[in-house]
């Protein structure tokens, strides 16, 4: 019997040898009969499922933990009837059906396996919480599932439950990852995540489609535990929602920050870049009108301002912040905005920066050519003390933060056809950390910053070098091969490769809800269904 059947018996009579029992695996309803013995249920299953010594396997697992477990099977857990009941998400009583088949002693009851399940769930608990913070660095995944139910009025309602799960790699290079908990309010999973006591929590991703702001307002309260952490969220399919977003979340994280630290000049500069950013199209439209209308020479119509933010902000960058401060101060629609405090003189390097960005689609290209427009601007302005250069200086950092992660992702993964030319901040990034790796041996003190530059040069240049590496292995199979070759930009691999992943965990919840009733006991087969696979035996 293989770990993901669902067994359940409809015996009319459990006091007699021969109980008519119904097969229910991949919603088979045939009926057979038990005679104290498995032959019948392993031939159905032969015949029409095409499941043989596995099952055969599990069956004799089963009896044969059952029969050690006889005399002291309170104490002893029968790991592999958890293991079925777990991947079959069966309920408890499930044990009086195998005892009559003879699968398990006839002293194990449903209160038993309880216990066992407990047992089971604070072992692999203790086992993975362990692992986990040995990790070099963890992703926080966060996904959601929409479920749907009868209230007391017979009247359907719904609701979200949000499947948090995290992944990681070892020193060996093994992909771990492991559902942490299955909560339907984000304050709750901030309670669930402090039991797992994180120090490495580095990067935070979501496969969201709905509740965005209250995933914001999750970030928020993540980050004030984890200040470090890092959004690694979904790619944007065009420029034009690069632009936007990432100008509307820098000001809205800064204003925030800057509020609290009494710096009204930035704060001031942030509130009407984000007010500018939220209203940019009727704004550019109020403008276009105000041009038309008095006349003015200027060459609006050469600007496609309805297709991308890029063309928007040109626009005002020519319009001129006399014009532009004019022409709104005398509207009631926008003097209330504070956009007559826009930094203007910020405007020609914004749009150097996102140059790359002017055609509505973008690519990995695309990013890393602006993060290197990036890395350009901000050494220009490092020593720069005037206002509005403070609040372009803290976008920028805000902007390498947010890609540069994704950025070394891509440069270390072995596969990717992108050819990455590395922005300097990305490059200065993986060298620091190469030379903290070299820094630990006494004999390397002298030239590590040579010695992890060779290795740089090394990786980028691989194939012509180093001919023999096998590039049709698998990712980490691949760097379990190389790290030994490149063993500074192995430790980054570690902590970077991870959001390369975007794998999302699914569970059937209104399964687990049925079945268990419990919210405790929900909780802990939904852990135990997902991560029995990294169980020590």
């Amino acid at each position: 019997m293989s770990e993901s059947q669902n067994l359940n018996s409809n015996s009319n009579d459990k006091n007699n040898s021969e109980n008519d029992t119904k097969c229910t695996f991949d919603g088979c309803n045939a009926k057979y009969v038990w005679r104290g013995s498995t032959s019948n249920l392993i031939r159905h299953l032969k015949r029409k499922h095409h499941v043989t010594t596995e099952s055969s396997a599990l069956t004799t697992s089963i009896q044969s933990s059952s029969t050690n477990n006889f005399i002291n099977f309170e104490s002893k857990i029968n790991l592999p009837l958890i293991k079925f009941i777990v991947s079959s998400i069966s309920p408890f009583s499930i044990v009086d059906d195998l005892k009559s088949s003879g699968l398990v002693n006839l002293h194990i009851t449903s209160s038993i396996i309880e216990e066992q399940i407990n047992k089971v769930y604070d072992r692999l608990f203790s086992q993975l919480k362990s692992k986990v913070q040995q990790a070099k660095s963890v992703m926080l995944s966060i996904g959601e599932e929409y479920n749907e139910y009868r209230d007391e009025y017979n009247e359907y309602r719904g609701e979200y439950n949000y499947i948090i799960s995290c992944c990681w790699l070892t020193e060996d290079f093994e992909f771990y990852e492991i559902l942490l908990c299955v909560k339907e309010r984000f304050k709750d999973i901030i309670e669930a995540l402090d039991k797992w006591e994180f120090t490495n929590l580095k990067f935070i991703r979501h496969n969201l489609e709905d509740c965005l702001d209250l995933y914001d307002d999750f970030c928020y309260m993540l980050e004030v535990k984890c200040k470090d952490i890092v959004r690694i969220d979904k790619p944007f399919n065009s420029g034009d929602d690069l632009i936007v977003d990432s100008l509307s979340r820098w000001a809205e994280t800064n204003t925030n920050i800057n509020y609290q630290e009494n710096d009204h000049g930035i704060s001031t500069i942030i509130t009407s870049i984000i007010n500018a950013t939220n209203s940019l199209c009727g704004v550019v439209d109020f403008l276009k009108d105000q041009v038309t209308q008095n006349a003015i020479n200027m060459p609006i119509n050469n600007f496609n301002c309805y297709n991308c933010h890029y063309h928007k902000i040109e626009f005002l960058n020519i319009l001129g912040k006399q014009y532009f401060e004019f022409s709104i101060n005398n509207s009631s629609n926008y003097n209330r905005l504070s956009l007559d405090k826009l930094p203007f003189s910020i405007f020609p390097k914004l749009l150097e920066l996102f140059k790359p960005l002017e055609h509505v689609k973008i690519n990995e290209r695309n990013i890393a050519a602006m993060l290197i427009n990036a890395s350009n601007i901000l050494a220009e302005i490092s020593q720069s003390i005037d206002l509005e250069r403070k609040a372009l200086k803290s976008f920028i950092i805000f902007l390498l933060n947010l890609y540069v992660p994704k950025i070394i992702s891509k440069f270390l993964d072995p596969h990717s056809e992108l050819n990455i030319n590395l922005d300097e901040a990305s490059k200065k990034i993986v060298l620091n950390k190469c030379q903290d790796y070299y820094s630990q041996f006494p004999s390397f003190s002298n030239n590590n910053l040579e010695i992890a530059q060779k290795e740089l040069e090394y990786y980028i240049n691989r194939k012509h070098f180093l001919p023999h590496l096998n590039e049709k292995l698998g990712l980490y199979e691949w760097w379990q091969q190389s790290n030994h070759t490149f063993p500074g930009l192995a430790t980054i691999a570690q902590e970077y490769l991870p959001l390369t992943q975007n794998n999302k965990v699914t569970l059937n919840i209104d399964k687990f809800e049925d079945t268990y009733q419990d919210d405790d006991i929900v909780d802990k087969i939904e852990f135990l269904h997902y991560n029995m696979k990294y169980i020590d035996h």
